[in-house]
């Protein structure tokens, strides 16, 4: 996880890591909710321990109805995923298909 935290530029900041949950938006219901709810909870105690706030984003791609689609959210996803480049964070990404 290393690559993906932000260095904090001061030591009374807290590094970041984001993490991106991608899929379909007609699917995987159960599967985002697992994750909501069982495993990311873990995930950020292990990164409170070790001094990183942990920044997750569910991504919601295409789906069956496109103009069911939230354009404004999917711009704010993509600049964030690359002003993480430009802050030197490396994101991590989860992505669940067939």
């Amino acid at each position: 996880m290393a690559c993906a935290a932000a260095k904090p530029t001061n030591q009374s900041q807290v590094s970041q890591v984001k993490l991106f949950i991608t899929s379909f938006s007609d699917e995987f219901y159960s599967e985002r909710d697992l994750i909501r709810k069982e495993i990311l909870p873990v995930l950020r105690l292990w990164c409170d321990s070790r001094k990183l706030t942990l920044v997750e984003n569910f991504i919601k791609w295409g789906g069956r109805h496109p103009d069911q689609r939230n354009v404004a959210e999917l711009e704010r996803l993509q600049t964030s995923i690359e002003n993480s480049y430009f802050s030197s964070i490396m994101p991590i990404f989860i992505n669940i298909t067939r």
